[in-house]
């Protein structure tokens, strides 16, 4: 199966020198989310040590089919398995943009991976544990995302907000 970029599912880690993200292209969100399997299944990395954070959260839900990349937020030996890639040649490290945190690219930036939630009062454990599991998978509440796109307020985040208070009957100036 080929992952949107063209990177094949069974292909290797790469480091930076290929990195499919970019600011306008999106990927079908199943693909992705395929990704974090395969992290799972060849990679030791153990969902009860990680959740997936932000966009990612509405491919199960069909809320969204096409994401830029699928975020997770790890520790443990889920996030040290990350770097222990890193040091393999298999993905790069960079600082994200907005929050400044240590992020961990895998799979030509496609996967991060990073070690904590950056939204003020949110404590890593707990936005693990409060995992909704769907279809096998952790992903962080929808109040958590809520709260995620209402802080970044972009576009997207106004869109994705929108399209949720439709589904659920709910305004988006109101809470969940």
């Amino acid at each position: 199966m080929a992952v949107a970029s063209g990177l094949a599912e069974n292909a290797p880690l790469v480091g930076r020198a290929r990195d499919a993200r970019t600011p306008d292209r999106t990927h079908d969100g199943w693909r992705l989310i395929a990704l974090v399997r395969r992290l799972i299944r060849d990679e030791d990395f153990d969902p009860k040590d990680f959740v997936i954070v932000g966009s990612g959260r509405l491919v199960p839900t069909q809320h969204r089919s096409r994401i830029s990349d699928v975020d997770l937020v790890a520790r443990g030996r889920t996030w040290n398995r990350a770097n222990e890639l890193v040091e393999l040649g298999r993905g790069y490290k960079e600082y994200a943009k907005f929050s400044g945190a240590l992020v961990v690219r895998l799979y030509e930036g496609l996967v991060e991976v990073c070690d904590h939630w950056f939204m003020d009062g949110a404590e890593t454990d707990v936005l693990i544990e409060s995992a909704e599991i769907l279809d096998g998978l952790p992903y962080m509440r929808l109040d958590d995302l809520e709260a995620y796109k209402r802080q970044l307020d972009r576009p997207k985040d106004r869109r994705d907000l929108a399209v949720l208070s439709r589904t659920f009957q709910r305004s988006v100036l109101g809470t969940w």
